[in-house]
């Protein structure tokens, strides 16, 4: 439901000990890609992730990052 603004065309998932991916926001949107922080009614579990961790399927479990605290979005993909 956010809009962007500006160039944005990536954006870099921060994760807990400065752990960092890039995706395109075409990939960030994807209909497959979540970031759950609920599972079956519970919230996601800290081992498993929780509060809150980024799903994306199509990316293999190394673009699923866990423990994610922020998204900072910009104009070229910055390497994770």
């Amino acid at each position: 439901m956010a809009k962007l603004i500006g160039n944005a065309n990536y954006a870099t998932v921060v994760a807990e000990r400065d752990y960092t991916i890039s995706l395109s926001i075409e990939e960030l949107v994807d209909d497959d890609v979540l970031l759950a922080h609920r599972h079956n009614g519970s919230e996601v579990k800290p081992e498993h992730g929780g509060p809150l961790r980024l799903v994306v399927p199509k990316k293999g479990a190394y673009k699923s990052p866990k423990w994610v605290g922020n998204l900072v979005f910009t104009e070229r993909q910055e390497l994770g």
